[in-house]
């Protein structure tokens, strides 16, 4: 991700419009990661989890920030 600042304001505008779509929580989760905001990130995708408890996606970048940030 060559932009992850804007990558995060835009998956922020899109939780603004729709925060019930899981997908934009995962994606700022995934965007925060690359900038090594763990703590944010795992929020992220635990909404995103709580929202659809079956991705795959957010279950495994939630596995990668608690790996990188030494969590295990």
């Amino acid at each position: 991700l060559r932009k992850p600042d804007e990558a995060i304001a835009d998956f922020s505008r899109g939780i603004a419009l729709n925060p019930q779509n899981a997908s934009l929580f995962a994606g700022r989760g995934w965007a925060l990661q690359q900038k090594q905001a763990f703590a944010e990130s795992m929020a992220d995708l635990d909404h995103a989890l709580a929202l659809d408890p079956h991705n795959v996606s957010s279950l495994t970048n939630r596995a990668l920030a608690l790996v990188k940030a030494e969590r295990y």
